[in-house]
């Protein structure tokens, strides 16, 4: 693009150089020309045109005049008119050219203008010869007498061009020259800059090359590390319910063994009443120590389905309490849930039920769960009693709920309106959830 711009760049201005300088060339030969024709017969014409009319005593001295202006075989004056201001012929020297006056020029010349122009004009064609025809400078210019404000005519000349022509080809080719070393010195400073910035741009494109390896790279490794996070948050659930079903284990094979002990024992001592207290409070205990551990070890859920779990912990809680839950059920048939999840899911019906239980008013509480894209969402209703309106919502039970559907990826929705409380979780079922958990539920 640089050397096409380049090249039509020089081209155009080459060529309107050369015209322009071939224009000045004939311009300022005719304006010498004219000027010395003008100097030789100024003196003649102020005693030659009487009443308009050149008299015939003086012209003897204006064709020696004439006759000076064409001794030069280069630029010889080949034909002459002379012109009265009405522009009727006063003088006429032909020497066969043909060619007709212009008016529009002759008039421009009376008013004092100076008329140059190059032609081909025809010579008178010779019986049995083709006709042919030379290069002329044709110039129309004003007769001054004495003063320089008193024209008396115009003249019409015709010179010889051949020194002109020669002239103007020289030019013309002076300045294509001129424009090609130009040209080519600028194309060098073109390829100089456009090699340079390719370097500069290769370099640039090496860089960034480079910087977007390494973003790929940072991409893969973060998400390498939220993988692994992911993992770690799984195995950490994992973790902790393992850990409490060690605690359940060894608080089972611990203190109720011991405490078991202690009743075989203390039922063979002491007199029979005070054994019997004993043993009741002993067996008081045990069963505490036994609630205890069944709440912290929860081997059934490895194998339970999903509905199977939330169904396990409204189970339990009608079985400690005698009271009624309310259920609205409704799992996708085969939905498939982690452990984790499940687990999850178990503890938040565990701890509202547990909570309704406390802080309501006695009316049965309401569970709905559902499954949808990908996602478990589970409600719990309750009245609030009169002594509880509004429980403390950053309570030890609700804390605990909220950090444990969280570290799932879930949210947890606590609020209260006129005295019903309602606990909203939404608990994904997959690691990693494509879709917002308030979809589809």
């Amino acid at each position: 693009m640089a050397v096409a711009v380049v090249l039509v760049t020089m081209t155009l201005l080459a060529g309107w150089t050369g015209n322009y300088v071939a224009r000045a060339v004939v311009r300022g030969v005719g304006d010498t020309a004219a000027a010395s024709i003008e100097g030789l017969i100024s003196r003649q014409l102020d005693s030659a045109i009487v009443d308009g009319v050149l008299s015939p005593e003086r012209l003897d001295s204006l064709e020696d005049a004439f006759s000076i202006g064409s001794a030069h075989d280069v630029t010889r004056l080949l034909q002459i008119n002379i012109r009265g201001l009405d522009q009727r012929v006063l003088y006429q020297l032909s020497s066969g050219l043909q060619d007709a006056s212009d008016r529009v020029d002759l008039e421009r010349a009376i008013q004092g203008h100076v008329v140059v122009k190059l032609l081909d004009l025809p010579l008178a064609a010779l019986p049995g010869l083709p006709q042919a025809s030379v290069p002329v400078l044709k110039i129309y210019t004003p007769l001054r007498a004495g003063d320089p404000e008193h024209i008396v005519g115009a003249a019409e000349l015709y010179f010889s061009a051949r020194s002109v022509s020669e002239l103007q080809g020289r030019a013309r080719k002076d300045v294509w020259v001129i424009a090609a070393l130009i040209g080519f010195f600028s194309l060098g400073l073109v390829a100089a800059m456009v090699d340079g910035t390719g370097r500069i741009i290769g370099a640039q494109r090496i860089r960034l090359a480079h910087n977007l390896r390494r973003i790929r790279e940072l991409l893969k490794r973060n998400v390498a590390l939220q993988q692994a996070s992911d993992r770690l948050r799984i195995e950490s659930n994992l973790a902790g319910e393992r850990m409490l079903a060690t605690v359940g284990q060894d608080i089972h094979d611990g203190p109720v063994q011991l405490l078991t002990l202690l009743i075989l024992r203390m039922g063979g001592r002491s007199s029979q009443e005070s054994q019997q207290d004993n043993v009741v409070l002993a067996q008081q205990a045990l069963e505490e120590m036994r609630a205890a551990s069944s709440g912290l070890a929860l081997p059934e859920l490895t194998t339970a389905s999903l509905a199977d779990a939330i169904e396990a912990a409204m189970s339990r809680h009608e079985s400690l309490t005698g009271a009624h839950v309310l259920r609205t059920i409704a799992i996708e048939p085969g939905a498939s849930a982690p452990l984790t999840a499940r687990i999850c899911a178990y503890r938040v019906v565990q701890e509202g039920l547990s909570n309704a239980y406390r802080h309501g008013d006695g009316s049965p509480p309401r569970i709905m769960a559902s499954t949808a894209a990908g996602w478990l969402r589970i409600q719990i209703l309750n009245q609030l009693g009169k002594s509880s309106l509004e429980p403390t919502p950053g309570g030890m039970g609700l804390t605990g709920m909220r950090f444990r559907v969280e570290s799932q990826g879930g949210e947890l929705d606590i609020g209260f309106e006129g005295g019903l409380a309602r606990v909203t979780a939404t608990i994904p079922l997959v690691e990693q959830p494509q879709v917002s958990p308030s979809a589809g539920l």
